[in-house]
């Protein structure tokens, strides 16, 4: 294993890995309910991509990929930034061309998808995760919001609570 990245969905804990030897991904899920154990190839997305979280993946090339599917869901990605919400997987990026900033959200149960842009809070932030981005002069926005939410920040970290 070369990389891996865990996280949490529902009453599952995952770990999504990428093996030395080939590049390629793998997701390893427990349900800490009914103790099932899954471990599943994404044989479908480019080798060598860069996990991000929340079965997405980053290629070097800016194609970023949700789940195992061989078409990208954006292009000309620089950023991104997968976590889980609810019954949602939810994948945060920035486009390179502009830096702006993107929501690509999908509903595992009602398979729902809503890819949004964050058109208020200024390009060129640095996404921080749950929504939060924060821009080079240390202002903290969260969310499609153009006033901060906080000032005079140098690390920020987002993530969800169920």
């Amino acid at each position: 294993v070369s990389k891996a990245l865990g996280y949490t969905y529902q009453n599952w804990y995952v770990i999504e890995y990428t093996l030395s030897a080939t590049g390629s991904m793998r997701r390893f899920a427990n349900n800490e309910q009914t103790g099932q154990r899954v471990d599943t190839a994404f044989n479908n997305i480019p080798t060598g991509t860069t996990l991000v979280g929340a079965q997405g993946t980053l290629s070097t090339t800016g194609d970023l990929y949700w789940g195992n599917t061989a078409t990208p869901i954006a292009t000309g990605v620089s950023k991104a930034l997968g976590y889980t919400y609810q019954d949602w997987y939810v994948i945060e990026y920035t486009l390179s061309a502009t830096g702006s900033m993107r929501r690509f959200a999908n509903n595992e149960q009602t398979g729902q998808r809503v890819d949004t842009a964050f058109n208020n809070i200024p390009t060129g932030t640095t996404l921080v995760g749950a929504q939060g981005t924060l821009s080079t002069t240390g202002d903290l926005y969260w969310g499609n919001t153009a006033t901060p939410i906080a000032t005079g920040v140098s690390k920020a970290l987002g993530y969800t609570y169920q």
